[in-house]
């Protein structure tokens, strides 16, 4: 399927699905493109198909046998190569291409449409301008990373005014950069002290280094999670994948720090307990230095 759009869909799972490919107005060649665009109304793109298909058809039978092998071939160079490598799909895609095309010259040749040694090049240049082509995929992807786009509508909520995170002795602002935490200042004293207020959801605390360790904050999740939700939709925007999901893709690349034994499943339990205020809560520890706004 080919599908024309001015916007990518969002995802990176369903990215990691896709070729793409960005044109520009200087891409297009529009003595060419109305040359193909009279080929097209001609009907001569639709005789060349059906001529391929009834090429192809008594071929069928032999080709379910062959072509998965030629493209496990390809594939299986593609990886060896590190052609392909912006997600574990890619590979897959690129070797479908290459086999396709492989067998579309096979057939232009067989019509004496082009010569073996140009369909050899032809080949070639496929090759060439796909391994191009999944090269530049792996920028789509940081892009689409959810983590990492959770972690930035997270700070863009709190630099905005749309949450805060209070110090955990204190329960008020950080003592360090309470800016960057959610707080701004609503007054200041004969003494040059300032007074804070907290701005939007409070989404966690903020515990300072202890023993030479880094900072923490520790997330409440769900206020955390319906923040980032909720600031996504105001940008005209959404935030698609479920916590769960989220909270996994986050503990598999080790941005949680602190877990606890979950004796009802194999997975570690990503919520762990802690004093806050007097009381037991369940939050997910995270170092401050992830979570920190750019205030």
């Amino acid at each position: 399927m080919i599908v024309t759009a001015e916007d990518l869909p969002r995802g990176q799972s369903l990215l990691g699905r896709l070729l793409i490919l960005e044109l520009s107005r200087s891409d297009v060649d529009n003595a060419v493109l109305t040359r193909l665009q009279q080929a097209a109304d001609a009907g001569w793109f639709t005789g060349l198909m059906s001529a391929y298909l009834q090429w192809l058809a008594p071929r069928l039978d032999d080709l379910k046998k062959t072509f998965p092998k030629t493209v496990e071939a390809f594939r299986n160079a593609a990886i060896r190569d590190g052609i392909a490598t912006s997600h574990p799909l890619a590979p897959e895609i690129y070797a479908n291409m290459v086999a396709g095309a492989e067998q579309f010259l096979a057939f232009l040749e067989a019509v004496g449409l082009v010569t073996d040694d140009k369909g050899n090049g032809l080949l070639l240049d496929v090759e060439s301008y796909l391994q191009q082509a999944f090269s530049e995929q792996g920028a789509y992807q940081a892009e689409q990373d959810e983590i990492e786009r959770f972690l930035q509508l997270l700070r863009a909520a709190i630099s905005s005014g749309n949450a805060h995170v209070a110090c955990r002795l204190k329960q008020r602002e950080p003592t360090l950069r309470p800016h960057a935490w959610g707080w701004r200042v609503d007054g200041e004293s004969p003494m040059g002290d300032k007074s804070y207020t907290p701005m939007g959801d409070h989404i966690g605390w903020y515990c300072d280094p202890m023993d030479n360790a880094h900072a923490e904050i520790w997330l409440q999740q769900d206020t955390a999670f319906k923040v980032v939700q909720q600031f996504a939709r105001s940008q005209g925007d959404a935030f698609l994948m479920s916590p769960a999901s989220l909270w996994r893709r986050m503990h598999e690349k080790g941005l949680i720090l602190k877990t606890e034994p979950n004796a009802s499943r194999n997975q570690p339990r990503l919520a762990v307990k802690r004093v806050v205020g007097g009381r037991n809560v369940r939050v997910m520890v995270l170092s401050a230095e992830l979570v920190e706004s750019g205030e």
